[in-house]
């Protein structure tokens, strides 16, 4: 699985949240260097393959620490795969990819 850059302002909440939460939130700290896959790289790797397929997950539970119980994470990564399959427009916001190759 694969983190996934996000628009703009979501990435800017991820750094601003990051530098401000208490640590027993545990956020996977973000570094000015680090940049994430972004679906339209994805792709245009993908051309010189046969298929390419991209799974996305990671909607609502990127903010399980914030917001979910964590006897609700699981049921979180199912509603983010219902949401994710039935609402395109949320897909921009997937905080992760299973990206498969073949040739």
């Amino acid at each position: 699985m694969e983190p996934l850059q996000s628009p703009g302002n979501v990435e800017r909440t991820k750094a601003w949240l990051a530098g401000r939460l208490p640590p027993r939130f545990n956020l996977t700290p973000v570094t000015p260097d680090e940049e994430n896959l972004r679906q339209a790289d994805i792709l245009a790797a993908g051309q010189g393959w046969r298929s390419i397929e991209i799974f996305l997950f990671r909607l609502t539970y990127r903010a399980r620490k914030l917001l979910i119980p964590r006897s609700l994470w699981n049921w979180s990564l199912r509603l983010d795969s219902m949401l994710l399959e039935t609402i395109p427009f949320l897909r921009r916001y997937a905080g992760a990819a299973v990206i498969v190759l073949r040739k």
